[in-house]
Formats: C-alpha cells, structure tokens, sequence
C-alpha cells in the first residue's frame, strides 16, 4: 500500500471494522461515521465494499505466498522450511491478527471470479506444503505417511492461531507459540 497517512489509516479502520463485525453486517456508512468523514469521502479510496474485501483478502494471500515461495527455494531441508511455514503463519497472524479473522472468515463472499482466484491460490499454497513434506520423507527426516493428511494435520494446527484470537492476548509470546506449535507438528511428523 501507497505511503498516504490518510490511505493507511482508511484502509486500518476498514479492516479493524470488517474484522468486528464481518463483511456481511458492516456497512460502508459506519466506516465513514468511524473515519469521522461522510460516506462520499470513502469511495477516494475503494470504489465498493466488494473492492475493500477483495484488496484486505488478496494483501495477506500474498503475503502468505511470497513467504512460502521464499521457503520452498531456499536450500534448508525439509524440517528447517516446516519450522519456517510455521514461523511464517504465526509472524503473519501476530502482525496482522484483523487481515487473517477477515481471511478465515469472509473469503467466502468474493464475486465468483474473485473466488476461484483465491481458491485456486490456497490450493497451490497447501500442494507447497504437500511438497515440503514429500521432501522430508525422501531426505528421511519425516515419517512416510499420507501427503494430505500430513498437510491438513499441519495447516489444521496453524489454523486454530487464526480463530483463537491469541494475537489480542497481550501475554501471549510469539516466541513461544512458535516453539509449541513447532514441537506438537514436529513431533507427529518427524521420525
């Protein structure tokens, strides 16, 4: 996103308020009462609630993706790019806990086009994951087993980050939640 003070701050209230509330029950008209502004004022920087959803959504996928696609050309093995995706999600949802409830939640009501986009984007995200997996069965470092099923247990263990609200836990450590899930994923996976 652009460097603009009053972009930035639109764009910060949008997602807080989508992220309160979801995408089907806020209304461009609260947005503009909590941005102090009238409701014409909004559309300088989004033309519709459609665009707002598709420009939070779309920003944290390719977060998610230029990260992942960093681990799975870097030269580490298979368990140093597993601790990776997982330092990656929790980075990710720690930095940016409103993005990921509005990912979990509201992707759902994307125009179709929009959606098969950013599902067909997931799945190549979760076949990264299959593929660093595979790795480590072949270096001998993971269990042989079932490629999605060890995926879904992976992703299904990062995922819960996102529902739990943890990031708006101020005594939570993302250190140590790292450590927790590292060890609990490692541990079913690793031989």
């Amino acid at each position: 996103m652009d460097k603009n003070p009053r972009k930035e701050r639109f764009f910060a209230t949008a997602t807080q308020l989508m992220s309160e509330k979801g995408y089907k029950a806020m209304t461009m008209r609260e947005l503009a009462t909590r941005l102090g502004c009238d409701k014409s004022n909004i559309y300088n920087y989004t033309r519709s609630k459609q665009e707002l959803l598709d420009i939070i959504l779309f920003e944290i996928a390719d977060k998610f993706h230029k990260g992942i696609s960093e681990i799975e050309d870097s030269s580490y093995d298979a368990i140093e790019k597993l601790k990776a995706v997982i330092r990656l999600h929790i980075k990710l949802t720690f930095d940016n806990p409103d993005k990921l409830h509005i990912h979990v939640n509201d992707w759902k009501f994307l125009d179709q086009d929009r959606m098969k986009v950013f599902l067909r984007r997931r799945k190549s995200y979760e076949k990264k994951i299959e593929k660093i997996v595979e790795l480590g069965i072949k270096e001998g470092s993971m269990r042989s087993g079932d490629l999605s099923f060890y995926k879904n247990c992976i992703l299904s263990s990062l995922r819960w980050l996102y529902t739990s609200e943890i990031p708006s836990k101020k005594n939570m450590n993302p250190v140590e939640v790292e450590k927790n899930i590292t060890e609990f994923i490692l541990n079913g996976i690793k031989k």
